[in-house]
């Protein structure tokens, strides 16, 4: 449960005294930092910027920036690679079919044991939520995202409790819900300042531990 869902029910008369919350949480032990794997790398582009998002496509994820993102920075070096599955998986392949985003591509779920690497092999990790969603909820992901030691751009409202776990961390980077040329030049940001997004990623680890 997040402060949001608690302030939530506290509004609709549920006693304070009833209500604990119990974060969300990662195992620094299942995903580790460096579990790169060079075949997933090759695959998706060793010479692009990779930015992954690994989770549900559903009403709550909110990917349409990104993919606008995406047109934003078409002729330039970034590589787009959405896993997942869902409601919105079709809507969204289509999306990038009509705008003929090539740096976008789509995979299902992967394994369970594949996900450490998924989420090692990216330059940057994706975090999506609806403004509705986002001050209510705190996916697990992010949590796992930072145990990789990767860093982590999260489109989400600057008000939401992912935002101020991400600044609090200082683990990567917050983008609103509609901004994609927001999220085009923090991409593009990251990609000139390695550097500076590998300390973000090891923050993250750090706040994580």
């Amino acid at each position: 449960m997040s402060e949001g869902f608690r302030q939530n029910l506290l509004s609709k008369g549920v006693p304070e005294s009833k209500i604990r919350i119990i974060p969300n949480w990662a195992d620094p032990e299942f995903v580790q930092p460096g579990c790169r794997d060079p075949e997933l790398r090759e695959r998706w582009g060793r010479d692009k910027f990779l930015a992954v998002y690994s989770g549900g496509l559903t009403h709550n994820s909110n990917l349409e920036p990104v993919l606008q993102a995406a047109g934003i920075l078409r002729d330039e070096p970034f590589q787009f690679v959405i896993i997942g599955e869902g409601v919105k998986k079709q809507k969204l392949e289509e999306m990038a079919r009509v705008q003929q985003l090539k740096s976008v591509s789509f995979m299902p779920f992967q394994p369970l044991a594949r996900y450490p690497k998924v989420l090692c092999a990216a330059d940057i990790n994706l975090v999506t939520l609806r403004r509705e969603s986002a001050t209510a909820s705190v996916p697990s992901k992010i949590f796992k995202m930072m145990a990789s030691g990767q860093p982590v751009l999260a489109i989400v409202p600057p008000e939401s409790e992912i935002a101020r776990l991400v600044e609090a961390a200082r683990c990567g980077f917050v983008a609103g819900t509609d901004q994609p040329e927001q999220v085009a030049e923090m991409l593009r940001y990251a990609s000139t300042h390695r550097d500076e997004i590998a300390q973000m990623g090891r923050r993250g680890r750090s706040y994580l531990e």
